[in-house]
Order: C-alpha cells, then sequence, then structure tokens
C-alpha cells in the first residue's frame, strides 16, 4: 500500500509544525510496501536559526535553498541546506546517510524535499526545517541503477533524465506514479543523444518537459509531453548547445536554461515556449559570476533565481531581471567548498 499524496501532505504539515519546536530532526518511515534506506540521516549539525528557535517564533517555516553535491577525492556525496537570505553563508545542515552521488534535486507544491542520487534512487523527504535534517525517506523510488542528472514531480508523476540509456546511449528520462516504486515507463529522444540536458514539469496542465543534446556539442531540442510522458512529444524550440537545467518561472511563461557553449562563454537564457530565440540572456562577460550553470531555482514569487554553478563551485542568487548578484554561498561547512555540484532548489517552491 503506498502512502497517498493528500496523505503526505496532512503528515508533512505536521511534522513542519512538530520541528518548529525542537532542534533536532525528526523521524519517518516508508510506507507499508515501499523501499526504506538503511542508515539513519547521519547529517552533520550546523549552528542555524532554527535551532535558536527562529521558526518557533515566527511560526512560518525558514526558507531555505538546497545544493546538491555529488561529492569526490574523499568527500561524500551530500545535499546541503542553507538559509536563503544570507550572504556567503554555511549551511545549516547536510545530509549524507544513504546517498551515494545526489545528482538532482526538487522541491514539490508540499514542500517535500526529493533527492535524485546518480546510483538510480529517488528519495521522497517529509518537509525539511531549518531545525534539522529530515529523518528516512517516506518514500524510495527505483531505477535499477540508472544514473539520472535531473528529477521533477507533478501532479501524480515523478521524472528522472537520464543522460544516455542502453548501448545506443540515447538521452531519455523515467517516469514514475508517485507511491509507487517500480517506474511505470521510459521514453527515449526522438533521435539518438549523448546527453540529456534537463527535465521540468507544469504543476497546472501536469505536462512535462524534457531537453536533450545530440552531441556533446549540440544542437540541443526541447520537447512537451503530456502527464506522465504521454504522447510522441511536441518539439518546442532547437537552440544553441544546452548542457545544464531548466526550470519554469511562477506563470509557467518562461524557461530558464543554461547554455555552457554560448560563442560568448557560459550563459543563463530565458525563453518562451513559444519562442524563436531568448528573450533575454546573461553572458560572460560582463556578468563574470557565471561559469557553468546545472541548474536553476526561483525563490517563491520570481522573486531571485538561483544557479547551481559547478564552474565555479558556487551558488549564486541574482535578480533574474538584471542579473544583479545579491549572494553568493561556497562553503560547506568548516570552510570547505563544493566538490561536484549538481543542483539547487528553492522551499517553498516557486512552481505551483
Amino acid at each position: 500500500m503506498s502512502i497517498p499524496r493528500s496523505t503526505r501532505a496532512v503528515l508533512a504539515a505536521a511534522t513542519v509544525a512538530a520541528l518548529s519546536a525542537c532542534s533536532g530532526g525528526s523521524q519517518f518511515s516508508p510506507g507499508a510496501g515501499q523501499q526504506s534506506v538503511p542508515q539513519q540521516s547521519e547529517a552533520k549539525q550546523f549552528p542555524s536559526l532554527g535551532a535558536l528557535g527562529i521558526e518557533a517564533k515566527t511560526k512560518k517555516p525558514t526558507p531555505l535553498i538546497f545544493a546538491a553535491d555529488q561529492g569526490g577525492q574523499g568527500v561524500p556525496g551530500a545535499v546541503y541546506a542553507y538559509i536563503n537570505s544570507g550572504k556567503g553563508q554555511s549551511p545549516v545542515w547536510s545530509l549524507t546517510s544513504g546517498l551515494k552521488e545526489p545528482a538532482a534535486l526538487w522541491v514539490d507544491g508540499s514542500g517535500n524535499l526529493w533527492v535524485g542520487d546518480a546510483s538510480g534512487f529517488i528519495y521522497e523527504y517529509a518537509t525539511p526545517t531549518s531545525a534539522g535534517p529530515p529523518g528516512k525517506p517516506i518514500a524510495t523510488y527505483s531505477n535499477n541503477g540508472l544514473s539520472m542528472n535531473h528529477i521533477a514531480v507533478c501532479g501524480d508523476y515523478v521524472y528522472a533524465s537520464d543522460p544516455s540509456i542502453g548501448s545506443n546511449e540515447t538521452a531519455g528520462f523515467t517516469v514514475w506514479k508517485t507511491g509507487t516504486e517500480k517506474p511505470v515507463t521510459t521514453v527515449l529522444a526522438s533521435v539518438q543523444a549523448s546527453l540529456a540536458g534537463g527535465i521540468t514539469c507544469n504543476d497546472k496542465t501536469g505536462d512535462v518537459y524534457f531537453m536533450y543534446n545530440t552531441s556533446y556539442f549540440g544542437p540541443a531540442t526541447l520537447y512537451q509531453y503530456g502527464a506522465g510522458g504521454t504522447g510522441n512529444g511536441t518539439q518546442l524550440f532547437p537552440s544553441p548547445q544546452f548542457d545544464s537545467g531548466l526550470t519554469f518561472n511562477q506563470a509557467y511563461t518562461l524557461l530558464v536554461l543554461g547554455d555552457n557553449f554560448n560563442s560568448a562563454g557560459p550563459s543563463v537564457e530565458f525563453w518562451k515556449t513559444t519562442g524563436k530565440k531568448p528573450t533575454r540572456t546573461f553572458v560572460n562577460p560582463p556578468h563574470t559570476f557565471i561559469g557553468n550553470p546545472v541548474g536553476f531555482a526561483y525563490e517563491k514569487g520570481d522573486g531571485e533565481l538561483w544557479d547551481a554553478d559547478a564552474g565555479n563551485k558556487a551558488l549564486y542568487r541574482f535578480k533574474p531581471g538584471n542579473a544583479t548578484l545579491e549572494n553568493t554561498i561556497t562553503s560547506t561547512g568548516g570552510g570547505n567548498v563544493f566538490k561536484n555540484l549538481s543542483d539547487v532548489a528553492a522551499s517553498p517552491a516557486d512552481h505551483t
């Protein structure tokens, strides 16, 4: 028996209230029939506003930014949580247990955090707070060991984009029904492709958007599918070579994509789904904080946009209208920096 999303939302809301009153993470058990992660969260603790009781006083969850780092060079992969309004701060907590190479993040409309691991699993955690890391996942989704680089969750479906599947190394994405551990289908790109650039979805329509490159140097193509990856896919626009993530703004009118092969340097581009060229582009130079954009997240209300930048090993927060840089996060605690930054997510989620 799986846990209905409505039930999980109620549990998540109750969890936020309970965690707001303490500084430690609560424990959760997966639903019957769902695979669990064997270890308890062995997360590092850092000084946090939550530990000082800020959430308990305001009775509102502190907005958070999550960063996924795949680790390397003896440093384990981890998900880090930050207070989104600070400058240059260290994380308030990190999550490592049960994760090997966390590569993708998503925050759903209920506030639950989803972590896609390159080892082939997606874990759903009840709404985290700044008071401490989440406990065991409330659901686990298996991809039979296939890799993934981005995930998205809309309505009744979970999606994961895969750089290459099978002997032909064709990009594609896997689809699960929420609450069901095993995938229901895999959708391959219409042509042989070397890299899946990203995936996102529209909570209002249920449509899913999948981007892939036909070679390591492009061009890239964006396709739209019905809920669950149904239909043959509608090509929206061909574009320059993309090698990173994408996300919608709150109104679902504008896509944000990262272009790592722009002739003038890496860039962040804004597209309408019906467009033939970007509506605006932030590129190096003059915006030298863009190095290798691999993931994006809008704060609630489209006020600021976060870029997970693997090239500069930093999270960047900037105004999407003029690319004014507002915040840079590089620390993973104790003076350490990101090793293999792969994605970013904002809570509360903007895309619902």
